[in-house]
């Protein structure tokens, strides 16, 4: 499957309002890993921004379809035994939780590449209503990052374009 221009993805989002947030967390015998996820955002069309990382573990990765379990429906005995030894990937409706019930309702005004000193895409912020909101790829790990300010990007060597 050929994986949506990222640029498209977000230039086209922009102006829409988002309806709904969602993060796939990394959930294991009911612990929740909350430092490293993929960020989903619904718009009020219906269209969505799916960020996460590339494969090649330090890249930006932009789809325009909602996440899909991979691990949803039957289980066979052998993807049971994995999911309960080594856990899943799971999707968390955050829309209302803190700090992302403010994106909710909002408009996105902006959707601003994140580079490293190479040049290369590895994250994105977003200009969402009032708020920013950075999604940086470290490390084979997708992380969110509040705020306008430089200080905590500069510390992972990226800079907003």
């Amino acid at each position: 499957m050929r994986q949506p221009d990222r640029a498209r993805v977000l230039v086209s989002a922009g102006g829409q309002t988002v309806a709904a947030v969602g993060q796939i967390l990394y959930e294991h015998n009911g612990v929740i890993n909350q430092s490293d996820c993929m960020l989903q955002l619904t718009m009020e069309d219906g269209s969505t921004i799916l960020l996460s990382g590339g494969g090649d573990g330090a890249s930006l990765r932009v789809d325009d379809k909602p996440w899909i379990d991979p691990f949803a429906g039957p289980l066979s005995e052998e993807n049971h035994e994995f999911v309960r030894t080594s856990g899943k990937w799971t999707f968390f409706d955050v829309s209302a939780h803190e700090g992302m019930a403010t994106l909710v309702g909002a408009r996105l005004h902006a959707a601003r590449p994140i580079r490293d000193e190479t040049g290369n895409i590895r994250g994105v912020q977003l200009h969402v209503g009032t708020e920013y909101l950075n999604y940086i790829v470290e490390c084979d790990e997708g992380f969110l990052i509040w705020g306008q300010g430089r200080d905590a990007l500069h510390q992972l060597g990226v800079i907003v374009a």
